[in-house]
């Protein structure tokens, strides 16, 4: 029955949409149609997710942020360590759930190195007593310029229910 208004309730979304985009592309003629069909289809992604998941999720969800500073090391969002990142977007966790993120760890200094990884500033200030982060590192030595793919992890616990949303700082640093 959930599954039934929810297609019903999409339908109907996309038959908006489209009366809404014929309307807007009469206005803007041929430029801009591409721009406006992606955002219109982003739209409908988004209203589809919130309405499937609205529907079948009972859970309090928790939004998550992190920034992460890094001593010594680049952090990188590909193998070719050519996209830096600097924010882990967590996404949205739940009690009794776990969240990875892969990034490219690189000894950017001039010394043989070893990897260390810390947490700070978590907010609510309570937050890290609900939420673990983790990693798979085996303690491996990089030589300078040498890079490692890793997996954090962040781990919430059940008794994770009185937060709508936390963040706090990722460290990731060398011991030289």
């Amino acid at each position: 029955m959930i599954l039934i208004v929810g297609t019903v309730q999409r339908n109907f979304i996309v038959r908006k949409l489209l009366v809404a985009q014929e309307s807007v592309l009469r206005l803007l003629g041929r430029r801009g149609t591409r721009v406006l069909f992606e955002l219109l289809l982003l739209i409908f992604v988004l209203l589809s997710v919130g309405i499937i998941a609205a529907s079948q999720w009972s859970a309090v969800v928790i939004t998550g942020h992190g920034n992460l500073r890094v001593d010594g090391v680049g952090v990188y969002h590909d193998t070719n360590c050519n996209v830096a990142l600097k924010y882990l977007d967590w996404g949205t966790v739940e009690p009794r759930s776990t969240s990875d993120i892969s990034l490219y760890v690189r000894n950017e200094g001039n010394h043989i190195a070893t990897l260390f990884l810390a947490t700070d500033d978590w907010i609510p200030e309570n937050a890290s007593d609900y939420m673990s982060l983790s990693w798979r590192y085996d303690g491996k030595t990089l030589s300078p310029m040498e890079s490692i793919e890793l997996t954090l992890t962040l781990s919430v616990s059940a008794d994770a229910r009185n937060m709508d949303s936390f963040s706090f700082k990722v460290i990731l640093g060398t011991n030289e």
